[in-house]
């Protein structure tokens, strides 16, 4: 998982290689985004979000959403 390592939490840079590491059709949390759009808050990632800046989620439970690498890739290429 891009989540925890051995069950821990992932730091900032830990979270970051992850993403250089993983496959374009590996999934990601909000606190990668956040990191990956200058470590900004939750607020800002979905008003981005419904602004159309950033690709929205897939909503996995009603409290948890990830987003594709492939995606975010693409987003931050054209950003």
């Amino acid at each position: 998982s891009i989540f925890a390592i051995n069950g821990e939490p992932m730091n900032n840079f830990d979270l970051l290689q992850q993403f250089n590491l993983a496959p374009n059709e590996a999934r990601v949390g909000v606190q990668t985004v956040q990191i990956l759009y200058g470590n900004v808050a939750r607020c800002t990632i979905w008003r981005n979000v419904k602004s159309g800046l950033i690709p929205a989620p897939k909503k996995l439970t009603p409290n948890r959403a990830t987003w594709s690498v492939g995606e975010l890739r693409e987003a931050l290429k054209n950003a």
